[in-house]
């Protein structure tokens, strides 16, 4: 649950520091790819909001709740694995392609002060 608010908070803080940089294309894509990072995390606080309120129901120990089948238990587990995975990918590529951009020549200068030389 705590990944729904801090990755909007480092999207946040990546977006003051990206107007801080020169633009280029490794800066873009590394903004491009955390874009994609919050419906990930939010499928897998979905994913994992089921599958404990599924353990609940299941191990919780009321007999009048029918079981359900097997094959929820794995799709729960396929779910959840790929949620995951999906998560950690797309995190370090957003990681990858950040130093990219930072050990780049250009990627680490400072933005021109308001787009003019200071002679």
């Amino acid at each position: 649950m705590a990944a729904l608010v801090l990755v909007p908070l480092a999207r946040e803080s990546g977006e003051a520091l990206r107007e801080r940089v020169t633009e280029t294309a490794l800066v873009e894509t590394h903004s491009e790819l955390a874009d994609g990072l919050l419906p990930r995390v939010a499928a897998l606080v979905v994913v994992a909001a089921v599958l404990l309120w599924w353990n609940y129901r299941e191990v919780g120990g009321r007999t009048s709740v029918a079981r359900t089948p097997k094959w929820v238990a794995i799709v729960l587990a396929v779910a959840a694995l790929g949620a995951a995975m999906g998560t950690i990918v797309q995190a370090v590529r957003i990681g990858h392609s950040g130093a990219a951009a930072v050990w780049s020549e250009a990627g680490g200068a400072p933005a021109p002060a308001g787009g003019e030389d200071d002679d």
